[in-house]
């Protein structure tokens, strides 16, 4: 099984949503979601991206259902082109209050 000419093709989906006008941003932080960050709500409104315990990104709540958008898509398109064995994906949010500091899971 041949991994290299998968993840072009793969990345040909992302770049193609570069190029429809979807902000490099909104394709980085979906790329980074498939490359399972975590996404992270604090105040209700303001979404980061943490990957490896860092935080890559922020943005708000629009910018994030872009991601989440175009990180669906690529799913799509993927298991459409037979370039995944499952359509499956798990998506965790964690919703933080500042002010106690604690996580909760939704």
């Amino acid at each position: 099984m041949q991994t290299v000419p998968k993840q072009n093709e793969l990345n040909q989906i992302l770049f193609e949503e570069v190029s429809s006008g979807r902000s490099d941003d909104v394709v980085s932080a979906a790329r980074c979601l498939l490359l399972g960050g975590v996404w992270k709500i604090r105040n209700g409104e303001e979404v980061s991206l943490e990957l490896d315990g860092r935080i890559v990104a922020r943005m708000d709540r629009e910018r994030f259902q872009l991601a989440l958008e175009v990180m669906i898509r690529y799913y799509q398109e993927a298991y459409k082109q037979g370039l995944l064995e499952k359509p499956e994906l798990n998506i965790f949010l964690f919703e933080e209050e500042s002010s106690s500091g604690s996580s909760n899971l939704n």
